[in-house]
Formats: structure tokens, C-alpha cells, sequence
């Protein structure tokens, strides 16, 4: 080994003979990591060429293969820091970048489940606040040092991952922005060195693959923000306020105007605005402002519209060999294409069909992706779509894709995919609607076939969708797929959600099987429209259609508790909330309420949520015998419900008495031919008055009551409630 080493001395601009010399020292003393990162180390400044990133790359690899104690990855990590900031100060970039990387790839081999990643991460950011104003003297630190940090936040989502570990990354930029704003507060040179920081991760978030840069980049504006709502410090916020205007500079928001007297000066004595407003404590002040209001909009760009890129995104293990084929699924016909589509599907159909030359540039491009792709099916056909499935399952469980989904607006269906990813095999991953195109889930599903795997596809276009809500004669399995399809695909309609929504409430309207609820109850249809009814709040129509369909669907006690786990009763309040004034909206949501409260445990979580406010609410706006029969039975329901909870019966209750009591008793005035809606109104009243009807009026015996239907005692033998000897004042016995 000290052979090798010595050889590597001669030869430090060779990068082959650096890889090779690496690749044998690593063969030789595999177990003694020291001596190979003591190389590393002392031989950084001779480094200049641009293959000792991949040295360290490839060294790291060959140690993951090894086992490696706690101890020794904290080695790793203390000295591929060290070695980092030394090569900076040196000028030795390549040799920082090579560091940077291994020390990535070091927290990416710790143990995700004990914290360990983020322990080694502390281990550089603790040397980064020592270090932080050597670093400032250096040329290009700033964008090294960012990228550094960008890549050990990717590396802590690294396979495998949990649900904390995106918490732990943001944990870990936050402690990373608040060093590096504690050492610029310390020592004026380190100021500058900090701006120039923050405008490199501003413009990386821009970029389309960098979710690293997104977390780090929140981290650092919380950070200046914090220090702006501050008392005092005034250095510091004028620190804090260069910073965001380089950010919002490198993000295209626009400065606003400068105060008069500035605006003079600077028409008289040609002086430039960031000079004036280092002069001017108004207009730093006022940019401090307009930054404070717009910093949480300085986000990356929206997302767009095609799906392939949440769910093919770059992954950490493969480095940079799939993103070939990163798009490939995004030229179908029923999404759009992307930008360079032809040159990515070129290196996408050669990587995928394991050509040799899949790194480099195919030949002739060709005139339409679409052509290509039917090519690409053509040749090789079984192992492209094995390979392809393997490849979105990797990307699922990469950390990029965690990072991305965590950062980024994605479709809930794709962050449910990949967390099925992980619990599923690779022959049994759950392709859910929308998420993939057409054509690429028919492949899919033909490969699992010939592999003896099970899969359900349930890939539909809008138009087929459509197609399949308007041929449906009754409610089949087949019509759920298709109105689930309409509702959550993203190029969905007003009008063609009101027209699906139209249509199954038709189909709902006839009597429906015990079959078929428990179909409904356990299909995805329950998430989808109750995430329809939270997307279109502001539309009535929409609202109004779903209720219905929602109330006729929970017609069993199975039924009416899949819509309340999905979410049903908290946008039936928010809809009630949203247009108090709306009698219609009101009515449907009533409607909901006495078809789903007949599940106890929902009509107990209705109660704590506050639904007997709202709905006497709804019978006070208006006198119509649908809201008042909806009303009164929503209220029996819940109150039936929570007759067992002693507190609620004798103390909680007592506020909302007087109104039920009120609401009831109007309801019978307003009504009193309806047999029915007195019957519900009885049932309310019998709950919150002692003794209701249970003791015959003697007005009415003697020939005339004055309190008409608003009396609570007994008009008639058939107007009592009790059968035999009553108790207390007036007590009578029923013959």
C-alpha cells in the first residue's frame, strides 16, 4: 500500500493514474481507512485536475462495501472537512470538490434511523463556523462551499429514508444558515463571503433539479428574516437586508422606488441606488420592508405541468447514468413535451434498450419523439420495460424524489406511489390514475404479465374517463375508475367535473346493493371527491353535486365511515362556512350531515368540531321544509350520540338549549301539516325539554291552548310519548 501511495506522488495531474492508484491502495488495505483518507489529505494541493472528483466518488464506493463502524465514518467525515477547507485555501478547487463529495457521500452511508447523518453533518458544520473566515479569503469558496451543502442534504434522504429525515435535512440547512450568519455578525470579512453564498443558492434554485438548493435557500431567508424582526442590531440588519437583495436580485423581483431626497441626489450627483441605500436609513428601510413582504414568494419556479418529472427524477445512486431517461415518460400523447425532448429521448430509447453507447450522443436525431418511441418499443422490448420499472421504482425511493416532493407542489398521488414503493415489490408497485401515460402503463402491464407479477393499471386519458362516466348505465367498478380518473386528473374541467359529478348523482339515485357500497367504500372514490370538494370550494355548483354524491353513496354505516376517515365532514363545514348566506350549499350540506352522522363516531367527531352551531345556523338563514327536516334530524343524531358522555349532556349542552329548543319549536309553527318533519322535531325536543309530551295539556282538554303547536305537553291520547304512570306534578295514567 505504501508502494502505491508512493507512486501517486509522482503523478498527481494524471487523473486515470489517480483513479487506478486509488482503486489499488483500496484493494490492498481496505480495512485501513486512516492510511487512504491520510493520502487524501496530504496530497489535496497537488490535486488539480478535474478526476479526483470521481477518485472520491469511487473511493467512497469501495469503502460503503466494507463495514463501516460509527467511528470511522466520523473519521471520514472530520477529515474530508479538514481536507475540504485546506484545499480552499490552497486553491486547490477540484481537490475541494473531490472532499465535498466524499464527505456526501459519507453522511449517505450512515444510518438513517438513529440520527447518525445528521451527526455527521454537524461534524463539518461546526468546522465551517471555526473556519468560516478562512473560507471568505478564498477564491470561489461560495459556490464550493454551497455545493457542498446541497449535496450532504440530498445525501441525508439517501436510501434508505424516512419520513424524518427530510426534517433532519431541513434541521440541518437551518443550523448551516444560522453558523454561517453568526460567523458574517463576528468578523466584517466574512459579510461579503456570506451574500456572495446566498446569491449562488438563489440562482441554483432555480435550476430544474436541485432540491438541496430550495432547502437551503428557505433556511438562509429565515435566517435574515429573524434578525430583521429583531430589536437593535442595526449592522446586522443592514447585513441581513444586503442579503436579501442579492437574493431577490438572482430571483428577478423588482427593488422599489427610493425616497425623494435619494431620487434627487441620484438625478444630481449620478450616485447609484445599492450606494444610496447603505446612506439612507429610509430607504433601507423601506427595502427591508418590500423584502419582508415578498420573502415568501421567493420560491423556486412553479412545477411543470407533466407528471414524469415527480416521478423519474434524478437518482443518488446511479449519479448521473439514468438521466437519459429521466423524461421518457412524459412524450405520450396526453401530456406535453419538454424542452431538448428529442436529444433526452435519443440517449433515453439507447440507455433503455442497453446499447453500449448510451452515455453518448446517438445518431441522426429524429423528426418526431412519438416515431422514435414506437422504434424504441420495437427492439428489445422485454428488457427496456424491465429495466423501466426498475427505474421508477429506484427513483420513487431516491432522496431527490423526497426532497422534490417535499419541497415542490406535487400530486398527492405521487407522494401515496412512493410510499408504496417502499413497501411493495418491484412487480407489485400500484400504478395509480394520471400518474404515468397511457402508453407507457399498457407496457408496464404487459411486462408484468409476461413476468408472472400482478398489477393494476388504472392509467385513464380525460377523454377516455369521460367516455367511460357517459356509457355507464348503474354504478360499477368500471364507472368508479372513470368519475376517480375525471376528478383527479390535472387537465380536468369546470365543466367536465360538474358534467361526471351530474351524471353518477343520476346513477345514485336508484336503489342501491349492499355489493355495491362496500364497493364504493372501498375504492378511492371517497379521497377523490371530498379533495374535489376542497379544490373547488369557491364553486357552488361543484359543491352542491358532490355533497349529493356523497350523501346518497353513505347510505350504511361502512359506507358513511369511509367518507368521514377521507376527510368528508371537514369540507362539509368548510362549505358551510365558505356561503353562510347560500341556502342551496346549505341544504346539500345538511343533506350530507344526516346521511353520515349515522355513524356514531362520526356524529361524536361532529360534535367536537362544532356542527350543531352551523346548523342551527342553516335553519335560522331559512324556513324551507328540506333545511329544517335535514336540520332537525342532524341534531337528533348527534345528540343521541352524545347522551353517553355525561360532561357533554350536563354542561356543554346547556349553551346550545335554548336554541334547539327555539329551532324546534319554529320548525312545528312553520310546518305543522308536515307529519313527518313534527315527528323529527318531537324527537329533538323530547332530548333537550324534561318531561316533553309526556303529561297531557289541560288547556287544550278544557277546549283551547294558546301556545298552539309550541306547547309541550300532550294534545290527545296520540300526542303522549310514555306509555303508563307519569311522574311528578300532573301525573297521569294512560288507560
Amino acid at each position: 500500500a505504501d508502494t502505491v501511495l508512493h507512486k501517486l506522488q509522482l503523478q498527481p495531474d494524471n487523473p486515470e493514474a489517480v483513479r487506478r492508484g486509488l482503486r489499488s491502495a483500496l484493494c490492498l488495505v481496505s480495512t485501513e481507512v486512516d492510511a487512504v483518507l491520510g493520502f487524501l489529505r496530504s496530497h489535496q494541493a497537488a490535486w488539480t485536475a478535474p478526476g479526483a472528483a470521481h477518485a472520491a466518488a469511487e473511493l467512497l464506493a469501495e469503502l460503503r462495501k466494507a463495514p463501516l463502524s460509527k467511528e470511522r465514518l466520523r473519521r471520514v467525515a472530520a477529515i474530508s472537512s479538514e481536507a475540504f477547507v485546506l484545499s480552499l485555501a490552497q486553491g486547490a478547487t477540484p481537490t475541494a470538490e473531490a472532499c465535498g463529495q466524499l464527505l456526501a457521500h459519507a453522511v449517505a452511508a450512515g444510518s438513517s434511523l438513529q440520527g447518525e447523518r445528521e451527526t455527521l453533518l454537524e461534524i463539518f458544520l461546526d468546522l465551517l463556523q471555526q473556519k468560516a473566515p478562512t473560507l471568505a479569503q478564498a477564491e470561489g469558496a461560495a459556490k464550493a462551499l454551497a455545493s457542498l451543502l446541497m449535496q450532504a442534504l440530498c445525501a441525508l434522504c439517501a436510501f434508505p429514508a424516512g419520513a424524518h429525515c427530510l426534517a433532519g435535512a431541513r434541521q440541518c440547512a437551518r443550523a448551516a444558515a444560522a453558523g454561517l450568519l453568526q460567523a458574517a455578525l463576528q468578523d466584517g470579512a466574512v459579510r461579503s463571503f456570506f451574500e456572495d453564498f446566498a446569491a449562488v443558492v438563489a440562482a441554483a434554485s432555480l435550476e430544474e433539479h436541485s432540491p438541496g438548493a430550495s432547502v437551503l435557500l428557505t433556511a438562509l431567508l429565515g435566517s435574515a428574516s429573524v434578525v430583521l424582526r429583531s430589536r437593535g442590531a442595526g449592522d446586522a440588519k443592514v447585513m441581513c437586508v444586503k442579503v436579501l437583495g442579492r437574493v431577490a436580485e438572482e430571483l428577478h423581483q423588482e427593488a422599489p422606488r427610493l425616497c425623494c431626497s435619494c431620487q434627487e441626489t441620484s438625478e444630481k450627483h449620478g450616485h447609484d441606488a445599492p450606494e444610496i441605500r447603505e446612506n439612507c436609513d429610509q430607504c433601507l428601510l423601506r427595502w427591508a420592508a418590500f423584502e419582508m413582504t415578498q420573502r415568501y414568494s421567493l420560491t423556486a419556479p412553479p412545477a411543470e405541468p407533466w407528471l414524469a418529472r415527480f416521478l423519474l427524477v434524478e437518482s443518488w445512486q446511479e449519479a448521473h447514468r439514468p438521466s437519459a431517461a429521466l423524461q421518457l415518460a412524459c412524450w405520450a400523447e396526453e401530456e406535453p413535451r419538454c424542452p431538448g425532448g428529442t436529444e433526452l429521448l435519443r440517449r433515453a430509447g439507447a440507455w433503455v434498450a442497453g446499447q453500449s453507447s448510451a452515455r453518448a450522443v446517438a445518431s441522426d436525431p429524429p423528426a418526431d419523439p412519438a416515431r422514435a418511441w414506437r422504434r424504441a418499443l420495437g427492439a428489445g422490448a422485454a428488457l427496456r420495460r424491465q429495466r423501466l420499472l426498475q427505474l421508477a421504482a429506484q427513483q420513487l425511493r431516491s432522496p431527490r424524489a423526497l426532497l422534490t416532493l417535499g419541497c415542490l407542489d406535487a400530486p398527492q398521488n405521487v407522494k401515496d406511489m412512493r410510499r408504496k414503493a417502499f413497501s411493495v415489490d418491484l412487480t407489485a408497485i400500484r400504478l395509480e390514475a394520471g400518474v404515468v401515460p397511457l402508453r407507457l402503463a399498457r407496457c408496464l402491464q404487459a411486462t408484468l404479465i409476461k413476468r408472472g407479477g400482478t398489477i393494476r393499471v388504472m392509467a385513464f386519458s380525460l377523454k377516455m374517463a369521460l367516455k367511460g362516466v357517459q356509457e355507464a348505465s348503474s354504478v360499477s367498478e368500471h364507472g368508479l375508475r372513470s368519475v376517480v380518473a375525471v376528478l383527479d386528473h390535472l387537465e380536468s374541467r369546470t365543466e367536465d367535473i360538474e358534467e361526471c359529478l351530474l351524471k353518477f348523482n343520476r346513477l345514485l339515485t336508484s336503489t342501491l346493493s349492499s355489493k355495491t357500497l362496500e364497493l364504493i367504500a372501498a375504492s378511492a372514490f371517497p379521497q377523490s371527491i371530498v379533495k374535489t370538494i376542497k379544490r373547488h370550494l369557491e364553486n357552488p355548483p361543484i359543491v352542491a353535486f358532490a355533497c349529493q354524491c356523497i350523501a346518497r353513496s353513505a347510505t350504511s354505516v361502512e359506507a358513511a365511515g369511509s367518507f368521514v376517515r377521507a376527510g368528508a365532514l371537514d369540507e362539509a363545514f368548510a362549505a358551510m362556512d365558505a356561503h353562510k348566506a347560500h341556502g342551496g350549499i346549505q341544504n346539500v350540506a345538511l343533506f350530507l350531515l344526516r346521511n353520515v352522522l349515522k355513524d356514531p363516531n362520526a356524529a361524536r367527531q361532529a360534535v367536537a368540531g362544532g356542527a350543531i352551531t352551523r346548523v342551527l345556523a342553516a335553519m335560522n338563514l331559512a324556513t324551507g321544509r328540506e333545511i329544517q327536516f335535514g336540520g332537525l334530524v342532524s341534531l337528533r343524531l348527534m345528540m343521541e350520540a352524545s347522551r353517553a358522555n355525561r360532561y357533554y349532556w350536563q354542561e356543554s349542552l346547556k349553551v346550545a338549549r335554548a336554541s334547539i329548543q327555539e329551532a324546534g319549536l319554529q320548525a312545528k309553527v312553520n310546518h305543522q301539516s308536515d307529519a313527518a318533519l313534527c315527528q323529527a322535531a318531537d324527537d329533538v325536543l323530547a332530548l333537550v325539554i324534561p318531561r316533553f309530551k309526556e303529561v297531557p295539556c289541560w288547556h287544550w282538554q278544557s277546549g283551547w291552548c294558546k301556545m298552539g303547536p309550541k306547547c309541550t305537553y300532550a294534545h290527545g291520547s296520540d300526542d303522549l310519548r310514555t306509555y303508563g304512570k307519569a311522574s311528578g306534578k300532573g301525573a297521569y295514567r294512560r288507560e
